[in-house]
């Protein structure tokens, strides 16, 4: 019993004694996350800065931003652009490069008028052969008679030729008009009239490309009217006091050799 007494008077003095410091608790703590006040930690800043808060990091822009900047404006050629007809007018007016060319020589004004003098005999011809089948496919209509080979085709066809040296015709002389040696040229009788011929052609030229291919008996009047206008044009006629153009190549020479 005194041993027994001994050892709790040892542990009684222990109980005096101050005890030795403890450490600071761990966070892991239960009991002293409990007790001790806890600090507000800042939050995490999300993964995507420029999604979450509508900021824009420095490390990371916006689709936006990564392109390029805006260079100069690009004009489109002018041909991939659209037309109205308005353009087509305004560009029709403006000048091209035929206008400020240098001045046609003699030598191809007079291939010129050689060209003029041909394609109007040669619409003439073709206008006289018009009238002819046109009588003919009127009576094979009109009768119901047959034929090996019909005549329509063929009086297609000749309209077809005719529109065709019709446009040759009037590329010559637009070409022709402006020169110098159009107008010395004019000074001649056998001139003017081969002038006369082309208007008096255009004139058949607008009656063949209306109304297709059947012509109605007023306008197959006209086209004969014009064809007999054409063929003393061409001829002369002393009564009517017309120079025809028959000689206009002779004449033409004659006046440049002056």
């Amino acid at each position: 019993m005194a041993k027994r007494g001994k050892i709790t008077k040892k542990r009684g003095s222990n109980t005096n004694q101050q005890p030795p410091p403890q450490a600071a608790p761990s966070n892991n703590d239960e009991h002293s996350m409990s007790s001790r006040p806890s600090t507000p930690t800042p939050p995490l800043p999300p993964q995507n800065p420029s999604m979450a808060s509508g900021s824009i990091s420095p490390f990371q822009l916006p689709p936006r931003r990564i392109a390029s900047a805006p260079g100069p404006p690009t004009i489109a050629p002018q041909d991939s652009a659209p037309q109205t007809p308005h353009q087509d007018l305004e560009l029709a007016q403006q000048p091209t490069a035929a206008a400020a060319a240098p001045p046609l020589s003699l030598a191809t004004c007079l291939h010129l008028i050689w060209q003029v003098l041909h394609l109007t005999n040669v619409l003439t011809s073709q206008l006289g052969a018009y009238l002819s089948l046109e009588t003919l496919d009127r009576n094979a209509r009109v009768h119901g008679w047959t034929v090996p080979i019909p005549q329509r085709p063929i009086l297609e066809a000749q309209m077809t030729m005719m529109a065709d040296c019709a446009k040759n015709l009037r590329v010559a002389v637009a070409m022709l008009r402006p020169t110098e040696w159009h107008c010395k040229a004019i000074a001649c009788g056998s001139y003017r009239s081969l002038m006369e011929g082309v208007q008096r052609l255009e004139a058949v030229m607008e009656v063949m490309r209306e109304g297709g291919v059947e012509k109605t008996v007023e306008e197959v009047r006209g086209l004969r009217g014009l064809c007999d206008e054409l063929t003393v044009l061409c001829h002369g006629s002393m009564i009517q006091g017309v120079d025809g153009w028959k000689g206009c190549w002779d004449e033409v020479h004659a006046l440049c050799r002056d």
